[in-house]
Order: structure tokens, then C-alpha cells, then sequence
């Protein structure tokens, strides 16, 4: 037991290295899919604690608040529901995550529908 009380710590020791700064960004978001309660997964998830229990390893903890956004006007796209409101959110999460990349940070995105890896993996390829 000893021996994985160790292990464990260099392992923990070297993940608070790499992540150590962390800046999170929230994204209630839901209309990229058809089901309704995942736009409360971000305020559900900050309740629950994780920003405490990141900040209790040893990391430093921004929290940037949610995503907000205006829908965007897509011309000559019919056969997507709510394209207007993908492309307006996904758009402002990925100046975020510019921004907190851009703050020396790495990126935790709560969210929402899986369109918000979009907004996400954008916001990684422009910085």
C-alpha cells in the first residue's frame, strides 16, 4: 500500500504541473440536439463542488463565468434546426476559450450539448 501511496503521488504530483492553471468556462447550452436539461449541466456541475475539489489538488482555478451569445443570421442552410443559435454560441466559446488559452491556462468546458466541442476544439486550433 505504501508503495501505491507513492505512486499516487508523483502521479498527482505531475498532473497539478501540467494543469496547474485552469481557467473553466461554462456553456448552458442545449439546441444543438432535441433533449431538454443538459443547458443546466454547467450551474449542476459548479454546485456540486468541482471548482473546490480542482482548487483542493493544488490547481489554480479561474472560473469565467458562462458563455453568453446573440443568435447568428445563416443563409442557405435548411435542413438544421436552431443552425442560427449553434453558430452564435459556438462562436463566443471559442474567443473564450482563446482568451483563457491566451491567459497561459488550460481549458475546462461544463456544458451543455456535445455541439459545444465544436466552439471548444475552434477555440484550441486559433490560438
Amino acid at each position: 500500500i505504501n508503495m501505491l501511496s507513492k505512486i499516487e503521488s508523483v502521479i498527482l504530483r505531475c498532473v497539478v504541473r501540467y494543469y496547474c492553471k485552469v481557467g473553466v468556462i461554462g456553456v448552458p447550452f442545449e439546441k444543438g440536439q432535441h433533449k431538454e436539461g443538459v443547458a443546466h449541466g454547467a450551474r449542476v456541475i459548479r454546485e456540486a463542488g468541482l471548482l473546490q475539489e480542482l482548487e483542493s489538488l493544488g490547481l489554480d482555478v479561474k472560473d469565467y463565468g458562462n458563455v453568453s451569445y446573440e443568435t447568428k443570421d445563416v443563409d442557405g442552410v435548411n435542413n438544421m434546426s436552431y443552425l442560427g443559435e449553434v453558430a452564435g454560441c459556438t462562436g463566443c466559446l471559442s474567443e473564450k476559450v482563446q482568451k483563457i488559452l491566451n491567459d497561459g491556462r488550460r481549458v475546462l468546458t461544463l456544458g451543455g450539448d456535445h455541439s459545444v466541442g465544436i466552439g471548444t476544439i475552434d477555440g484550441h486550433v486559433k490560438v
